[in-house]
Order: C-alpha cells, then sequence, then structure tokens
C-alpha cells in the first residue's frame, strides 16, 4: 500500500525476517514447585511424647481449670444467712439499748386523769428490808405490791404484764408537809391506776422521802415535796399505770408499753417497771428511787445526760431503765458522775 507524497521504504533484499519468539514451554517432566511454607513448627509426625511437650499452654489452662460449681455460692449465702442470724440473737448482749423514747423532751400539755370512785383496799403487805450502803440515809423502804403474773419477757429481758387498767384511780392519803424548811415547796398529786396491783397509800410515804431525801433534788435545789389530795393544790400529778394507759398518757410520745415520761404536768410510771424493775438493777429501792426522781427531774426542766465514764455513776437524768452503757446504777442527782 502507497501513500501519496511518500516513497516506499526501501526493502532489503537478502536479509531475513526474525519469526516472533515463541513461549518457552516447560517440559512436562519438570518438578513442579513446591508452594512456600510459612515458618512454624515442624509437620512431621509427632510421638505420644513429643506431642505432650507441644501442647500450647491456653489449650490446657482451659482444659485443666474445672467449672467453678454453683454450690459455692449456696455455701457462702448460708454462711451470711446464718451470721445475720446470730447477730440477730445476740443484738440484746452486743448493743445496750438505747430504750426510753426522749422523755420529757415534749412541752405539750396533758389533763390529768379525772379521779374516779377507788376500788376495794388491798391487804397490807410486808415491806422489803432497807439496805445499808455506805452509811448513807436511805428512805422508807419499798414496799412490794401483788403485781400480776409475768406474761412475757422481751429481748432486753425486761418483764411484762400485758394488763389493761380497769378505768378508775386511786388517789393516796395527803401526807404531812416536810419539816425541813427549804426555800420553796413543789405540791403534787399521787394516784394509782385499778389493776395494777399496787397500793396508792403503800407507796405513797416511799415516793414522798425520795423526792424529800438529801441526795435528790431536795438537795440540789433546796426544794421541798409536799403530797396533797386535792387536784386544785397539787402543781404535778404523779400516775403510776398500766402498759396500755401509760403510752395513752405519754403520746405522742412513744413509751412501747414499757417505759415511763413526762407529758406537761403529769409524771407517769409504768406500773410494770415498778413492779418488775430492770435486770440491770441491783434492787427494788434503787431503781423505784431512780424511776421517781428521773422523771420528776424531766419536770423540774432537766434533760436527758449521758454516761460520763467507764466505773462511774450514772446521772439521774440518763435513761438508765435502757441501760447502763459502762456507768453504774445511780438514783440520786448530788452522786452523779462520783466513783463507784
Amino acid at each position: 500500500m502507497s501513500f501519496p507524497g511518500r516513497s516506499p521504504a526501501p526493502h532489503h533484499v537478502g536479509m531475513r525476517t526474525r519469526p516472533p519468539r515463541r513461549q518457552r514451554r516447560v517440559a512436562s517432566s519438570a518438578r513442579p514447585v513446591a508452594p512456600r511454607r510459612r515458618p512454624g513448627p515442624s509437620h512431621r509426625p509427632l510421638s505420644p511424647s513429643h506431642a505432650s511437650v507441644h501442647t500450647p499452654s491456653r489449650l490446657l489452662r482451659h482444659t485443666s481449670a474445672p467449672a467453678r460449681p454453683q454450690s459455692v455460692w449456696l455455701g457462702l449465702l448460708l454462711v451470711v444467712v446464718a451470721v445475720t442470724a446470730v447477730l440477730v440473737l445476740l443484738r440484746p448482749l452486743l448493743v445496750p439499748h438505747e430504750a426510753q423514747a426522749a422523755l420529757g423532751l415534749a412541752a405539750t400539755a396533758q389533763a390529768t386523769p379525772s379521779v374516779t370512785a377507788s376500788p376495794p383496799a388491798q391487804a397490807g403487805l410486808a415491806p422489803s428490808g432497807a439496805s445499808d450502803r455506805e452509811g448513807q440515809e436511805e428512805p422508807v423502804a419499798s414496799p412490794q405490791p401483788s403485781v400480776p403474773p409475768v406474761a412475757r419477757t422481751d429481748e432486753m429481758g425486761i418483764a411484762h404484764s400485758d394488763t389493761t387498767g380497769d378505768g378508775t384511780w386511786r388517789v393516796a392519803v395527803a401526807l404531812p408537809a416536810p419539816s425541813t424548811p427549804r426555800s420553796s415547796t413543789h405540791r403534787y398529786l399521787l394516784q394509782v391506776e385499778g389493776g395494777t396491783g399496787i397500793d396508792a397509800d403503800e407507796i405513797a410515804p416511799f415516793v414522798n422521802a425520795v423526792l424529800n431525801d438529801d441526795r435528790g433534788w431536795a438537795g440540789v435545789d433546796d426544794v421541798s415535796f409536799e403530797q396533797v389530795q386535792d387536784p386544785a393544790q397539787a402543781d404535778f400529778t404523779l400516775n403510776v399505770a398500766t402498759p396500755g394507759t401509760t403510752d395513752q398518757l405519754c403520746a405522742p410520745l412513744s413509751t412501747e408499753g414499757r417505759w415511763s415520761c413526762r407529758q406537761g404536768a403529769t409524771v407517769n410510771l409504768n406500773a410494770d417497771r415498778w413492779s418488775y424493775l430492770v435486770p440491770w438493777f441491783p434492787d427494788a429501792e434503787t431503781y423505784r428511787s431512780y424511776l421517781v426522781n428521773h422523771e420528776v427531774g424531766h419536770w423540774l426542766g432537766r434533760g436527758h445526760l449521758r454516761c460520763p465514764g467507764e466505773g462511774l455513776k450514772a446521772p439521774t437524768m440518763m435513761q438508765q431503765s435502757g441501760g447502763l452503757e459502762r456507768c453504774l446504777a445511780n438514783p440520786w442527782p448530788t452522786q452523779d458522775g462520783q466513783a463507784g
């Protein structure tokens, strides 16, 4: 094929034209090239002993760690439950109960219970003997009331009668005015609810002697206490009532059918505490003296105090009915904090 204006390429005569290079064929007898392998452990068959040496450690860990059984967790749960139950049962011994519920802190006035017909007087009972402690003058011996039988004992070891009052009140006969001159005199009326087994006239001399004892508020405030029979003459009323009635007279304070209180112009003593005391006091006279002085102390304006130190006499205004902590039982304000 020729193009206009161009001369044909010269043709060299006698020159050979090199044939196209053919692709070299691999002889069928050539050995195929093996694929390149990654470096790693030998693929030779291993003997059983050699194979065990090369077993991966992560497989050994998975096979040797046993699964944690559910029985272990169940056992731990049972131990926790058992320990909790033991602590609950031993709680009264481990932790002294802060028993009296903020007694005397409320200032709400409470009406004095009406005086109704008196129940038949009970036969006189022999008084308990007075103890001789440290050569100090003792008040009149506290009479032993004809108390109802104990119905139950609570977790603190405190006895309860679970009795209900009959709705009547016995007012104690007036006593002579104290002979010791003081700067002022507080007059009170003492009455006892029917159904308590306590005779108002029998306990009256003991209560009056406690209030006028020089170791009590009489010595602290230089005052005397006179028991009257006319409610109109009384500055406050001292009631000894069954547990349920005491709770009503103390409301809104919570006395739990167990404690006593001062509410307004009334001092309300739980008859169960008067009759059965509390286990950590040494005798009836000491506890009843404390009970009177503590609640009348609230009426005088005193608040609660705490144990000042181990082995010392507890303050009279400490809630000793609920426990002594590290202190010793003490019914007398003039001996607060003294060494036992």
